[in-house]
């Protein structure tokens, strides 16, 4: 029905309460609407399923005006400024004052649109989903049709049975149309269109016939008179007897339930104890059909690949026969190979016996040749021995008389470099600069006097200092401060800072140190 009243333009709540197994096209209701009325009954200590008279001290307590504020926000955030909009939840019914409370403050005039079912119908749809006994679903479907017609009596409303909306479809729409004095958005013949595809008798899982209900036993007498009288209504909405009727069948079941209240709540109680250890069970019985079913899986994979073994074992038993033949083939194949080897083998010694006394002979003059060049091998090995001796001594003196030529240069051109510095010097005050830096390479550890005059002043005097020769003259030379820094070999192993120019021995103190670079060829 909701459904219906959509396609001919009225507006459904934002969010959808989603569909399910046993209702695939969906509900229709209001989820976070739906779930304020949840809390609502539990702030009664009710239920949906709760078939007694909704307790009228709630409208009294502290209770009802938080939940109609919270209920205005749902509706406001849900429909904003639409016109004309649905709400449908069957939870609603059992307090419809406080929906009239809330829809007067919005100022929205309410209409009642109360569909009805045959009852046997209900009952067996609350079975098969929840479990609940016959006799529960027929208290129930009393409970919420008795109060929803009571408390829209003074509404404009539309009665509606199931069996007329899927059998007459376009009959029971503009029925319902003209029922309600409302301006329809989509009134048109594409949405009846619509409505008549929607309204799918398929959908239908539970069947039963007005016959049914007056004829089958266990069905309660104010059920069938309920029944009959919103019959009457779906005629004239307002049918004096048919309300009437209901008003005594209301009065006696209100009566009935308030005395057997607490006992339905005792009952209650224990019936969802019971559907909770039920479903603990069937969700142990799941979890077991689950095991059984894997182990069972598992077995036929074993047996499958047992088979497949088996197979295999035969083949490989097959193949294992046609080689054992093949290895006797191949054993009196082998047998006679032997015997023509032990042949060869005989035909081969004899020859070989032949060619040994002749290569015998031989080697032997071999020998005696490879003796006689050992001895000239060894006259020659002395010889170069003796004359590798003197071109080492040879070698010797002229490096010494290198170092001592190239000392003697040295010198000569450091004389020439102090005495232009003794000019410079007389005529300039002393340079700081040059004390720093010599102050710098001593401290490095780099320099040894001892070794640099040995090396490379040799033929000077006593009075040369080598440290004054190392700055003025030998850095730009590239010689070397002393055996742990290889000027020339640094110069070379660093082509970046020979080609900048730089002196190799204050790069290295100052950089190439810190960068890892080696002071020597290691």
């Amino acid at each position: 029905m909701t459904r219906v009243l959509s396609l001919l333009g009225a507006t459904l709540p934002e969010r959808l309460m989603p569909k399910a197994e046993g209702n695939p096209v969906g509900y229709f209701e209001p989820m976070e609407i739906v779930s304020i009325h949840e809390r609502l009954l539990a702030s009664a200590d009710t239920e949906w399923s709760d078939w007694g008279a909704f307790p009228q001290d709630w409208y009294r307590s502290g209770s009802r005006d938080a939940f109609l504020a919270e209920l205005t926000e749902a509706v406001i955030r849900n429909y904003g400024d639409d016109g004309l909009f649905l709400v449908k939840d069957p939870r609603l019914l059992r307090f419809v004052p406080l929906w009239r409370d809330l829809l007067t403050g919005l100022r929205v005039r309410p209409a009642a649109v109360l569909p009805f079912r045959n009852p046997i119908e209900v009952a067996l749809s609350l079975k098969r989903r929840d479990g609940f006994p016959q006799e529960h679903g027929f208290l129930l479907w009393l409970r919420h049709v008795l109060d929803a017609e009571f408390h829209s009596r003074d509404l404009v409303r539309a009665f509606v049975s199931y069996d007329r909306l899927l059998d007459q479809k376009r009959m029971a729409t503009y029925g319902l149309i003209e029922s309600l004095p409302f301006d329809w958005p989509r009134k048109t013949s594409a949405a009846f269109d619509e409505i008549a595809k929607f309204l799918d008798g398929k959908l239908r899982r539970n069947t039963a016939s007005r016959d049914d209900l007056s004829l089958l036993a266990g069905i309660p007498e104010p059920v069938r008179a309920t029944f009959r009288a919103y019959e009457a209504l779906e005629r004239d909405p307002y049918d004096r007897a048919a309300m009437s009727a209901l008003d005594a069948v209301r009065a006696e079941f209100d009566r009935t339930t308030g005395v057997m209240a607490d006992t339905f709540k005792a009952l209650r109680r224990q019936f969802e104890a019971d559907q909770s250890e039920a479903i603990a069970m069937r969700s142990e019985v799941a979890t077991y059909e689950k095991r059984v079913e894997a182990r069972a899986k598992e077995l036929l994979e074993e047996a499958s690949a047992l088979k497949q073994q088996r197979a295999e074992v035969a083949a490989l038993h097959t193949e294992l026969q046609h080689r054992l033949a093949d290895i006797d083939n191949l054993h009196g194949t082998l047998h006679a190979m032997q015997v023509e080897a032990a042949r060869q083998n005989e035909a081969i010694r004899a020859v070989a016996d032949e060619r040994y006394g002749s290569l015998h002979a031989e080697i032997g003059g071999l020998n005696d040749a490879t003796h006689a060049l050992k001895v000239e091998a060894a006259q020659h090995q002395n010889e170069n021995r003796a004359a590798s001796s003197t071109l080492e001594r040879s070698i010797g003196g002229l490096q010494e008389e290198v170092l001592r030529l190239r000392g003697a240069a040295v010198y000569a051109d450091y004389r020439r470099a102090q005495a232009r510095r003794h000019r410079w010097w007389s005529r300039k005050k002393p340079d700081p600069a040059r004390a720093a830096l010599c102050a710098l390479i001593l401290r490095s550890g780099l320099f040894d006097p001892d070794w640099y005059r040995a090396r490379y002043l040799a033929a000077a005097g006593p009075d040369l200092d080598p440290i004054d020769h190392y700055i003025d003259y030998g850095r730009a030379q590239r010689l070397s401060p002393g055996p742990n820094f290889d000027a020339q070999w640094y110069a070379e192993a660093n082509p970046d800072v020979a080609s900048s120019g730089h002196d190799v021995l204050l790069h290295y103190l100052q950089h190439g140190r810190e960068e890892g670079r080696p002071p020597l060829r290691r």
